[in-house]
C-alpha cells in the first residue's frame, strides 16, 4: 500500500540541513516501524503483567456510575406515597378527572398530575434525576464520545411515569371494585329486610260488615 504523507517544508529543510543525503521516505518508514514495534511490545507486556484486571478494579469501585437507577421502583414508591397521603377530596377529584380523561385516551402522567392541584406532593422524575447526576452526566459523555443518541433521558422518564400511573390505576381499580362489592352487599341487605317484614293483614274492623 502506498500512502502520501504531508511533511511541512520547514521540517524537511531542518532534516536536510543536518543530513543533506537523508532519504525522507526511509525516515518515515523507519518511524512507522518503530511505532508498530513499540505498540506490539506494550500490548504483549500488558497481557503478561495481567495489569488489565487490576485496572478493571477501578471501574468496579465506581459500578454505581454505570448501573442505571431503577426508575420503575421510584415511580412505584412515589405513587404509593401519593395514594397514602392524598385527602378524600383529592381522591374524589382524581377519580372524576381520570374517568373524564380515560374517555379521551389521555391518562398519561403529565396530564394526570399537571391538571390536579391535589397532586402537589408528587416528587416527580426530576427529583430522582437530581440524585443521580453522576450517572446522567456519564450517559451524556457516552453519547458525545460515541456519537450515538440513546435517548436515555426520555426512556428513563417514561419508565418512571408509566410505573407511577400503573400503580395508581391499580389502586383505582381495587377501590372501584370495593365500592361495587359494597353496593351489592347493600342491595342484598335491603332485599333481606324487605323479605323479613310481616305480610300485610286486613284490619279486623274492615272485616266487620
Amino acid at each position: 500500500m502506498r500512502l502520501g504523507i504531508n511533511v511541512p517544508n520547514d521540517l524537511i529543510n531542518r532534516v536536510k540541513a543536518a543530513q543533506p543525503d537523508v532519504n525522507i521516505s526511509q525516515v518515515c518508514r523507519e518511524a512507522i516501524v518503530q511505532l508498530a514495534e513499540r505498540q506490539e511490545l506494550a500490548v504483549e507486556q500488558v497481557h503478561s503483567d495481567e495489569i488489565v484486571e487490576s485496572v478493571f478494579n477501578f471501574a468496579d469501585s465506581h459500578e454505581q456510575l454505570y448501573r442505571e437507577p431503577d426508575w420503575e421502583a421510584y415511580g412505584l414508591d412515589d405513587a404509593r406515597e401519593w395514594v397514602s397521603t392524598i385527602s378524600q377530596q383529592g381522591w374524589d377529584t382524581f377519580l372524576h378527572r381520570y374517568s373524564w380523561l380515560e374517555k379521551q385516551g389521555r391518562t398519561d402522567f403529565e396530564v394526570l398530575v399537571g391538571g390536579n392541584r391535589h397532586h402537589r406532593n408528587t416528587k416527580g422524575f426530576n427529583y430522582h434525576e437530581d440524585k443521580h447526576t453522576e450517572w446522567v452526566e456519564r450517559m451524556y459523555d457516552y453519547e458525545d464520545q460515541y456519537g450515538v443518541r440513546t435517548y436515555f433521558w426520555y426512556e428513563a422518564k417514561s419508565k418512571y411515569e408509566k410505573a407511577w400511573v400503573a400503580y395508581v390505576v391499580e389502586v383505582r381499580r381495587k377501590y372501584l371494585e370495593h365500592l361495587e362489592e359494597r353496593r351489592k352487599a347493600a342491595i342484598a341487605e335491603r332485599e333481606q329486610a324487605l323479605q323479613a317484614r310481616p305480610a300485610p293483614e286486613v284490619p279486623p274492623h274492615l272485616l266487620e260488615r
